[in-house]
């Protein structure tokens, strides 16, 4: 509070800490300060206003203030370990950990809660805890059955077979695959989408150039790469600007975004056609690009995905979401285990052989298939129960932009630039079973006597 006795004297009230009463300082040319008390109408406390949170977002994504937590959506959108905040408050300052906070300057990490400490201009306080849905979501790989015989080179049939820990053998891991559409736009009549319940991803239901709710007119599209396609930021462009079922976001999905449409259980087209009508058994472009000249794509005859000359010739889906780089959360958590951040998966960190430390020193040693699932049912790292992982687990910790290995080797040391097993067989040709190469992210299926590396998984 200042008074103003005369133009060139000034009065200074500072408030005292348990009294409304005020020290004041006067300023004639000289310092004198004496205690002064002032009457503060009750009515003026009542305009100091509570320390709040009143808006708060990241990656320009806005979160939902629900009393004291605050709750952001940001799948698919980003690494959850270095992330800006942009908030207001009505506050005088905002904390975490007693580090002070700047709206768009301080970077905190997201893949557990943190807590904002929001202090009044009263010295009151109020806590708000920041929980954001992140990572990089992805559902089960569809396999209900798994291969039967002493060998599990048998037909498929239902679960559990003799061989035991196979993909089958574990139901809706991570999550159940769940799909709502092909959905009518209210407005634009003519344009038909399908939504991703568990990656949250929403996609054009028709690859392109087909059209419809069954997808069943016009004529299937091929592309090149070379010079890239613009067909899908074309869809941006639809109904007069308005976009395509009224969104403005399309784009050639990520190879990571495209492999979680593989359903593993399915005869050629893999993928749940009921959702996506009219898919081709063929080869559909990402734009995951691994060179100038070539770029990954997703084959839904065999499920497989690895990289081609852009000049090749393909189908495309396109997809309708904010485009980022694929930079999975992790959590390490100090006992050579690392978790992913919203999934509730928990992987070794060392490869099988490797010894439980820091670096992960030893070497990894391979295992044909059967030898794979005996050894992770029989792991006993940190007193948890161990799987093999299947196909759709194992391929999310490849990180093609990590180079080689094609991981991110701050979580996991020492990983082969190599070939790992998952627990999924080929429905098809069940004497083979899906790998992942980490050297350079690509995925495809191989004979279940081969002896490749094995990485284990925790979770049921």
């Amino acid at each position: 509070m200042r008074l103003d006795l005369h133009s060139r004297n000034r009065v200074w009230c500072r408030p005292a800490p348990a009294f409304r009463a005020y020290w004041v300082i006067i300023l004639f040319g000289m310092v004198q300060t004496f205690a002064c008390s002032i009457s503060i109408p009750g009515e003026f406390l009542d305009r100091v206003p509570a320390p709040e949170i009143t808006s708060f977002s990241i990656n320009g994504a806005p979160a939902v203030i629900q009393g004291d937590a605050i709750n952001l959506d940001l799948r698919w959108n980003g690494d959850l370990n270095n992330l800006v905040a942009f908030f207001n408050h009505t506050g005088k300052d905002v904390r975490v950990g007693g580090i002070r906070q700047t709206s768009g300057v301080t970077p905190n990490r997201f893949v557990i809660p943190q807590i904002y400490v929001v202090t009044g201009v009263d010295g009151s306080s109020r806590n708000y805890s920041v929980n954001i849905l992140g990572g990089f979501p992805f559902p089960d790989s569809g396999q209900a059955q798994c291969s039967s015989g002493a060998n599990a080179d048998g037909a498929m049939a239902a679960c559990p077979q003799t061989i035991t820990g196979q993909d089958g053998d574990y139901a809706d891991l991570p999550k159940a695959r769940s799909y709502t559409g092909p959905t009518q736009h209210a407005v634009f009549v003519n344009d038909y989408t399908t939504k991703d319940n568990a990656t949250n991803l929403t996609w054009k239901s028709c690859s392109e150039g087909l059209s419809g709710p069954m997808c069943a007119s016009g004529t299937l599209g091929s592309y090149t790469l070379s010079p890239d396609t613009t067909t899908c930021s074309d869809l941006n462009l639809a109904n007069s600007g308005k976009g395509y079922a009224g969104m403005k976001n399309w784009r050639l999905p990520t190879i990571e975004e495209l492999r979680t449409l593989a359903n593993f259980f399915l005869a050629g087209p893999t993928i749940d056609t009921a959702n996506f009508p009219a898919t081709q058994s063929a080869q559909y472009w990402s734009s995951t690009a691994t060179s100038g000249t070539f770029a990954f794509f997703a084959n839904f005859i065999d499920r497989n995905s690895m990289s081609q000359p852009k000049t090749g010739s393909s189908h495309v889906r396109c997809v309708a979401s904010p485009s980022v780089a694929y930079t999975p959360a992790y959590i390490d958590n100090n006992d050579y285990t690392v978790t992913t951040a919203n999934t509730n998966l928990r992987w070794q960190r060392c490869s099988a052989g490797q010894n439980n430390d820091t670096t992960c020193t030893g070497t990894a040693i391979t295992a044909t298939w059967l030898a794979a699932l005996s050894y992770c049912q029989g792991l006993s790292l940190a007193g948890l129960t161990w799987r093999l992982p299947s196909q759709n687990e194992l391929v999310s910790l490849a990180q093609i932009n990590a180079g080689s290995p094609a991981i991110n080797a701050n979580y996991f040391p020492s990983t082969v630039s190599g070939l790992y097993w998952s627990s999924t067989t080929r429905p098809t040709s069940t004497t083979n079973a899906y790998r992942v190469s980490f050297s350079d992210g690509s995925t495809n299926t191989l004979l279940k006597t081969n002896a490749y590396y094995v990485r284990c998984v925790s979770g049921l």
